[in-house]
């Protein structure tokens, strides 16, 4: 009796190894050709086939694929840290294409009122060309756990965001950003978290709506970070000579410098007034857009991840065809599944 209650136990062990979806035919047709041999009065030779199941690797199965999840591995790779230079890329090209339509239209001087949003739409554009890229792939990613997908696609993005402002700027003007970007990174990995949980359950719409709020939310706080660290409260200088100038911006309209950054005023109400949103801009510079696109590139690879994972899942458990090689294979790969009589 030892010998066929070990067997089975074994049997077992060697099912749980296979895919959910072949486990329970797997496990019903070695437990068939166990009856075969216990019919025969072979018990060893039960044993024996039980455990080579046990040990041996399944048959085609996409989990242990080493050649497969390789090649997922550095294509995954390759677009974490190919993608925020592509974002560069990409707002280099807008504010190239943004300049030249405001040329067409014969803008001449100062037009932030106009130029912003400009800059704006044509910044919400390429952010769904890369959202669409994105989406794609992150449904093939190799990256498991959200929380490491997050700091995963976002850490690359700090660093390249840091090497082009100290290219374009200085290394004062880094040290500037270090506590506004401190703040988007740690925020930015919470909305990824949150809008790939939803996503993974299925609710693409609420996780699209966590995440460009909260994307929204959080580069708004970062903006704010870096506008009450090197500005100071509004008051007026005057000058021996001509009208005197103000300095200094209110901290009553913290809110809403990130929207006047994008629409290039507030258009009638009543702050933040337009010395305001100008020092608001010296001072963030083109972060306001970084954000935006790198944003877009970021929630849709995170949604585009925990869409694909129950996908992933349901394609690795769907069980083979009559004819396909691992089928055949069942009961005789690997020289350990056969019954010799």
């Amino acid at each position: 009796m030892i010998g066929p209650r070990l067997a089975a136990a074994l049997l077992a062990l060697a099912a749980r190894r296979w895919p959910v979806g072949l486990r329970d035919d797997m496990h019903r047709e070695w437990s068939a050709e166990l009856h075969v041999l216990a019919d025969e009065g072979r018990p060893a030779r039960m044993v024996g086939y039980a455990f080579s199941l046990a040990v041996s690797r399944p048959a085609a199965d996409p989990l242990l694929d080493r050649s497969r999840m390789t090649k997922r591995f550095w294509a995954t790779a390759a677009t974490v840290l190919l993608m925020p230079v592509l974002c560069f890329a990409v707002l280099i090209v807008t504010a190239i294409g943004a300049n030249l339509v405001a040329a067409a239209l014969g803008w001449r001087g100062p037009a932030g009122e106009q130029m912003s949003p400009l800059f704006t739409a044509l910044c919400c554009i390429v952010g769904v060309l890369l959202g669409l890229l994105a989406t794609r792939r992150g449904a093939r990613t190799a990256l498991r756990g959200r929380v490491r997908l997050a700091v995963a696609l976002v850490l690359p993005s700090v660093v390249a965001i840091v090497l082009v402002i100290n290219l374009l700027g200085s290394a004062e003007k880094v040290v500037r950003v270090v506590p506004e970007l401190l703040w988007w990174s740690a925020g930015m990995v919470a909305v990824l978290w949150a809008a790939g949980s939803l996503a993974a359950r299925g609710r693409v719409t609420a996780a699209w709506w966590v995440g460009v709020l909260g994307a929204f939310l959080v580069a708004d706080v970062a903006i704010a970070i870096t506008v009450f660290g090197h500005t100071g409260p509004p008051e007026y200088i005057p000058l021996d000579y001509g009208q005197g100038v103000y300095d200094g911006v209110s901290r009553v309209w913290a809110p809403l410098w990130l929207p006047t950054m994008y629409t290039g005023g507030m258009h009638g109400l009543p702050g933040p007034t337009s010395w305001e949103v100008a020092q608001v801009g010296d001072a963030t510079e083109f972060t306001p857009y970084v954000y935006l696109v790198f944003g877009a590139y970021l929630l849709a690879y995170a949604i585009g991840a925990g869409r694909g994972e129950p996908v992933q899942a349901a394609a690795d458990s769907v069980p083979p065809s009559p004819d396909s090689p691992t089928t055949a294979s069942v009961g005789s790969g690997s020289g350990s599944g056969s019954i010799s009589a």
